[in-house]
């Protein structure tokens, strides 16, 4: 839609991706002395629609084991719905109730918390309660009241519980609710939003498997966004073989329960985490083939490969930050030029701070400016390969590697409790060197400003600008009008595109050069609005990272 006329506000940023003077992508009304709010409960999973499909007709032959016949699959849902996921929740238990029948070989035990005042459904329960395989049907077994499901002591009662009452061959571990990587899973509103951190979560699950005197878990699968990270995956790999989670946020509805369940129905005599793994990745990448979920991700993870490839990392990691301004430029193109994830949530994307460890390794290796640091980052492309035995991704992340890990895109948006949390203290140090380095603020000039105060669709404003600096990651254009208060109502942002260099690999890198850019920029005051039958307001379209024809409104 189009404006008529109205007063104008127009600058051109520039994010320098070593330093503090830029706060990322700002929020529909920019106080200019906001702070980054603290992380707190994510917002909600995607909501996709996908059309689930419904649990094939039961034709198995094979006979369900005979009394006190060791079973040889028990599945363990830790579910979290105690947050604006609930409906979701209590969907993939319906699911699960349908799925579970003609399961052979199979036993499935579920612990859901419900929320107060998000749905009223399914009589409106809110405590915490379990369900397990009794007969053929997913049945209650018992009440817990309200309890705090981000508390890892509740998943350690739970694992052990679940483990000694339903004993098997194999064991598998489903967590299931918010996500955020390393941050942490299970957010639970009821306990202010408690969660069990990536160090956490590898130290309750190994109390409840003490507990239960079960050596180790056959796989660990997260049906929660973003739960993909190096960290995550090595907090676990001693407690689990196999791992399955999503490097990006997912669709509100998960994972398809019934056509899993369906899909598990009759487990090969050897039957093992592997096999469970690549199931569950499968039947992800079925239940979204056709729908519009272009950037959909789930890998599964071998987590004894983990090792080497934390090694890998490692030496990688000495090497940059060994003499951080020397791999300054490479670092900032990779990290600049990379993969990024949860951008369909732009306010909270720059918290997150995940990226995609396998083209941040890529990027390093093709730009690195001496042979060190390319052959370090070419082993760590080759563990990755060892690691990620199955993986999923939708058209918009095609250079998606599986595996990611954390780099906020400047100090700003960096957690102090990484330190504290994350299992590969050398990539922090990265981090810290990297954040440290002393860069000198651009220069920028508007040189023509074609316009006056009030521009139109059919008196578009022309801006030539001059820029001169180094590490530059981003120039953007915003526009809007100044308000009484200070602050700033956006209309337009729009990130400028410098040429493309292309790589050896083939892949394109949109870099801003070391120098001087001497450029113009047209805005033909079009700006995009957000309306009802009865309301309309203008709203910023933040580009999706990875889609040229996907974008994100914030707000309610």
């Amino acid at each position: 839609m189009k404006f008529k006329e109205f007063f104008l506000l127009t600058c051109l940023a520039i994010l320098l991706v070593a330093c503090k003077i830029f706060t990322g992508k700002p929020p529909l009304t920019l106080n200019h002395t906001a702070t980054v709010a603290p992380l707190s409960m994510p917002p909600t999973r995607i909501i996709y629609k996908p059309s689930l499909t419904p649990a094939p007709p039961v034709t198995a032959t094979a006979q369900p084991p005979e009394e006190n016949e060791l079973a040889a699959w028990t599945l363990l849902v830790y579910m979290d719905a105690d947050n604006n996921l609930e409906s979701y929740g209590v969907a993939d238990l319906n699911e699960m109730a349908d799925g579970v029948k003609g399961l052979v070989g199979m036993q499935l035990v579920v612990q859901i918390d419900r929320a107060a005042g998000y749905f009223a459904g399914e009589d409106d329960w809110t405590e915490a309660r379990r369900y397990a395989l009794v007969d053929g049907e997913l049945s209650q077994v018992a009440a817990l009241g309200e309890i705090n499901m981000g508390d890892g002591a509740t998943l350690s009662q739970f694992l052990a519980w679940g483990l000694r009452q339903y004993p098997a061959e194999h064991y598998a571990l489903i967590m299931w609710g918010h996500g955020v990587g390393w941050q942490g899973i299970t957010y639970d509103i009821s306990a202010d939003a408690a969660r069990i951190n990536a160090l956490e979560l590898g130290e309750a699950i190994g109390d409840g498997l003490v507990a239960a005197d079960i050596p180790k878990l056959d796989l660990i699968g997260f049906d929660a966004c973003l739960m993909a990270q190096l960290d995550v995956f090595t907090a676990v790999k001693d407690v689990a073989d196999f791992s399955v989670a999503s490097q990006e946020l997912i669709p509100a509805q998960g994972w398809d329960y019934a056509q899993l369940l369906a899909n598990l129905r009759l487990p090969p005599a050897d039957s093992d985490g592997r096999w469970l793994a690549e199931t569950i990745v499968d039947t992800y990448a079925q239940t979204y083939a056709d729908s519009d979920t272009a950037n959909t991700t789930l890998s599964a993870i071998d987590t004894a490969a983990l090792d080497p490839l934390n090694l890998a990392v490692e030496q990688l990691a000495t090497i940059l930050q060994s003499d951080a301004e020397v791999y300054a430029t490479a670092i900032s193109n990779a990290r600049g030029g990379g993969v990024t994830f949860a951008s369909m949530f732009p306010s909270q994307q720059a918290q997150y701070g995940s990226i995609d460890l396998g083209r941040f390794a890529s990027l390093i290796a093709q730009l690195s400016p001496n042979a060190a640091g390319r052959e370090a980052a070419e082993a760590v492309l080759a563990q990755l390969e060892q690691v990620v035995v199955r993986s999923v991704r939708g058209a918009g992340l095609p250079l998606a590697s599986g595996v990611a890990t954390y780099f906020p895109r400047t100090n700003q948006f960096y957690d102090p409790a990484y330190a504290q949390v994350t299992t590969s203290p050398a990539w922090d140090a990265v981090l810290q060197a990297y954040y440290a380095l002393p860069l000198p603020v651009p220069q920028i000039e508007l040189t023509t400003r074609d316009f006056d105060i009030a521009i139109s669709d059919l008196n578009p404003a022309l801006l030539r600008f001059f820029v001169a600096g180094r590490l530059i990651e981003e120039v953007s254009f915003w526009a809007g009008n100044e308000m009484e208060d200070g602050r700033i109502k956006l209309y337009e942002f729009e990130r400028l595109l410098p040429e493309p260099i292309e790589l050896p690999d083939g892949t394109q890198l949109q870099k801003w050069r070391d120098g001087v850019h001497d450029d113009f920029f047209i805005w033909d005051a079009q700006a995009t609005v957000l309306f009802d039958a009865t309301e309309a307001q203008f709203v910023v379209m933040w580009p999706v990272a990875g889609s040229a024809t996907r974008f994100a409104v914030q707000g309610d």
